[in-house]
């Protein structure tokens, strides 16, 4: 619900295995203070929000075994607290954003798991790792 943007000081959101259905609104973009984001295993469909971009002091986000699709935000490139990203069995395609793979220099960002476009899990723990990566469409 577009309410969830007036919980401004939420710092967790944990909303694993809820059967969500929908999308992410995009007033999760101003929720400042969270650090964790967890979707996984539920039913919410389509692009991430470039709002969520705006999360600079998220630290792990999960949108394992979602219906999202399309392309990682550039904004997520000011996603500077982010150490953990996990989005396998989405619908996530393409490349993810040189802005967003330059996050690796920082020292914070950790790795992104992902499925490779040969329909493999993959897991990117550099910068080099993270520009050469291909996306596929990669729901069960």
């Amino acid at each position: 619900p577009t309410e969830i943007g007036s919980l401004e000081n939420l710092q967790y959101l944990d909303l694993n295995n809820n059967e969500i259905t929908g999308t992410i609104p995009t007033e999760i973009g101003s929720l400042g203070n969270l650090q964790g984001l967890f979707l996984n295993n539920n039913q919410i469909t389509g692009n991430i929000p470039t709002e969520m971009g705006s999360l600079e002091n998220l630290e792990d986000l999960s949108l394992y075994d979602t219906g999202l699709f399309g392309f990682i935000p550039s904004s997520f490139a000011n996603l500077t607290s982010l150490r953990d990203f996990e989005m396998r069995l989405t619908s996530l395609t393409g490349s993810f954003p040189v802005g967003f793979c330059a996050l690796f220099r920082t020292g914070l960002l950790e790795r992104i798991r992902y499925v490779s476009s040969s329909g493999a899990d993959a897991i990117v723990l550099d910068y080099d790792q993270c520009i050469n990566a291909i996306i596929a469409y990669n729901a069960d």
